[in-house]
C-alpha cells in the first residue's frame, strides 16, 4: 500500500533492510496488509473518495468501469490474472491512466516505453521533493477524469 500512503500522506517508503525513519500513519494499521484503502482527495470545492486497491482481482466485474489509475512497474506480467481485456497493457492505459513512479536515477523499464505511461521520478537524496511528486500524481489523476467521457 505504498501507493496509498504517497497519495494521502506524501511519503514514500524504501524497502530496504535499513531505513532511517519509522511512520506508522493512524489510517494503516501496522502488521496487517490492507488490500484495498479509502483516500479522500478534495477536487474543486468537493472532496471525492477514491479506492486505492492492492489486489486487484478482488475487483467485481462492475467496478473495473471505475478504474481510474494504474500504478505499473513495468512487467507485463503484473497485469496477469486481471479480467478479459484488462489484462492487456494496451486496453488498460487506453483506458485509464497509468502512471509509473520511479528514482530520478533509475531506468524506465522498456515496457513503460511502449505504454500510454506517464513517468514521474523521486530524488532519492532529496525526499521533501515527495510532496510535489504526490501533488503531481493528483494533478494528473484529475486531468484524466476531466477526459473521461460521462
Amino acid at each position: 500500500m505504498n501507493m496509498y500512503l504517497f497519495c494521502a500522506d506524501c511519503v514514500f517508503f524504501l524497502f530496504l533492510p535499513f531505513f532511517p525513519f519509522s511512520y506508522s500513519p493512524p489510517t494503516v494499521k501496522v502488521g496487517k496488509k490492507e488490500t484495498s484503502i479509502m483516500v479522500t482527495h478534495r477536487i474543486g470545492t468537493a472532496d471525492k473518495a477514491f479506492q486505492v486497491v492492492d489486489a486487484p482481482e478482488s475487483l467485481r466485474k462492475e467496478d473495473w468501469a471505475r478504474v481510474v489509475c494504474v500504478f505499473v512497474h513495468g512487467p507485463a506480467w503484473q497485469f496477469k490474472g486481471w479480467p478479459d481485456k484488462w489484462s492487456e497493457p494496451a486496453y488498460i492505459f487506453n483506458k485509464t491512466l497509468g502512471l509509473n513512479i520511479k528514482f530520478r536515477d533509475q531506468q524506465v523499464e522498456p515496457n513503460i516505453k511502449n505504454w500510454n505511461v506517464t513517468v514521474l521520478d523521486l530524488e532519492r537524496q532529496n525526499r521533501h521533493l515527495d510532496a510535489t511528486v504526490s501533488g503531481n500524481i493528483w494533478t494528473h489523476i484529475e486531468k484524466s477524469l476531466l477526459m473521461r467521457p460521462l
